[in-house]
């Protein structure tokens, strides 16, 4: 059985993004020359989702709609970083429940 591994790189912007890779998924396929087998596609990154869907436009506006419902990026978490700065504007990374202010991940 023949196993091949490949990256594919996704430059993300700030804040819930959506981001179709099937035409890179096609072109490593297509490359690979493999005519029959299976493709296993996952994140190395704890905050990102994979999800098999439409990419339809209208369907796209409506998940990033509940998305940003369901954890606005303007919304005041435990957990922080730079990250999570970027996402909100004027956030500035304090922990409310922290006595000191300080990061609650850094305690």
């Amino acid at each position: 059985m023949q196993i091949i591994n490949k990256i594919i790189e996704v430059q993300t912007g700030i804040g819930i993004g959506i981001y179709n890779i099937t035409p890179q998924l096609l072109q490593l396929l297509e490359a690979s020359g493999v005519k029959n087998g299976q493709l296993l596609v996952f994140s190395r990154h704890t905050t990102t989702a994979l999800a098999i869907n439409e990419y339809e436009e209208r369907l796209l506006v409506d998940v990033k709609a509940h998305l940003e419902k369901l954890a606005p990026c303007s919304g005041t978490y435990l957990h922080g970083g730079p990250p999570l700065e970027r996402c909100a504007p004027g956030r500035t990374g304090e922990c409310p429940l922290s006595p000191d202010g300080s990061d609650a991940q850094q305690q």
